[in-house]
């Protein structure tokens, strides 16, 4: 695929780890149970903001733009906060989801942007491919 579509060698290899970041974050979701709870809900929600923030990354670099990675310490400070608060008890239950749900959408919505950038500055895409971005 990289060779048809010129694809930015890094940029393919963000991707790939993104994948298999998901894959281990399923894989810790199946297995968790053997774990302990604490390291599991822990694996999980790293692995799955990791394969997010490189899914961003990769378009960043796809794109052209420098990487920055401090938007990933915040994101990690997040993921953080989200299991101190589970330490304080089953209390904080909504404020845990509301906040892993900021965290998890923050890289899938600046990804989206740039992309959508991206692509509205490339006219040679066809515009069924950008309204196809656009749309999903």
């Amino acid at each position: 695929m990289g060779q048809v579509f010129k694809v930015n060698r890094l940029a393919a290899s963000f991707w790939a780890a993104a994948w298999y970041c998901a894959a281990a974050a399923g894989a810790a979701v199946f297995y968790g149970s053997r774990w302990g709870i604490d390291f599991r809900d822990l694996a999980q929600n790293l692995l799955i903001v990791a394969a997010f923030v490189l899914l961003q990354k990769g378009i960043d670099l796809y794109t052209g733009r420098i990487l920055q990675w401090k938007d990933a310490g915040a994101l990690l400070a997040g993921v953080l906060a989200i299991e101190f608060l589970r330490l304080l008890g089953d209390d904080t239950f909504s404020v845990r989801v509301a906040l892993f749900t900021a965290v998890a959408s923050w890289p899938l919505a600046v990804a989206g942007w740039r992309m959508g950038h991206w692509l509205h500055g490339h006219r040679k895409v066809p515009w069924y491919v950008v309204l196809a971005a656009c749309r999903t």
